[in-house]
């Protein structure tokens, strides 16, 4: 590992856990959201897919698919994505995610709220959950906090997934 990154990961081991970070939530909300241990165990496997977040010198986001797209998980359970932040800017604002265009129905999408570090290259888990089985057209458009969107599209990431009902799943030899 370069001498260069370990005042970096130095730094990432020092934080807190995000479970003690979201300890202060009222007991109210906190029953509502899902815990980062609920998304964990809901999630069948981490894909191979990668998606990759540029933001060039001009804090301008652009966003690609890198990988195989991910493979069909049971409805409900959480499919992990890897979120490649290639950070030009140094740019240490929140990276904030969302589906556009036709949203499926009943489905979600969680990206990691820190903000980032200002590290040249920073790694975001984003868990997405279907519901419907079927296949489903997803479009994720990425943008920073207090930052004007593209309209130019380059901060979308297009692609399609799956989800089968549990029995499907279960039954396969």
């Amino acid at each position: 590992m370069p001498s260069s990154l370990t005042p970096i990961f130095s730094l990432l081991a020092a934080m807190p856990s995000p479970a003690y970070v979201l300890s202060w939530m009222p007991d109210a909300l906190a029953g509502s959201i899902p815990s980062l241990t609920e998304i964990h165990q809901r999630t069948t496997e981490s894909s191979d897919a990668r998606i990759r977040v540029t933001i060039n010198p001009e804090a301008r986001v652009s966003v690609t698919f890198v990988g195989p797209v991910p493979t069909p998980v049971s409805c409900g359970a959480a499919v992990a994505l890897t979120v490649e932040v290639i950070n030009q800017a140094f740019v240490t604002s929140r990276l904030q995610a969302r589906m556009t265009g036709s949203i499926p129905a009943r489905a979600n999408l969680m990206l990691d709220p820190l903000p980032l570090k200002g590290a040249p290259i920073e790694f975001r888990a984003l868990h997405i959950i279907l519901t419907t089985p079927g296949t489903q057209d997803i479009t994720i458009s990425f943008r920073l906090q207090n930052e004007s969107p593209d309209f130019g599209g380059n901060n979308r990431v297009h692609f399609l997934m799956r989800c089968l009902p549990y029995n499907v799943i279960q039954t396969k030899p």
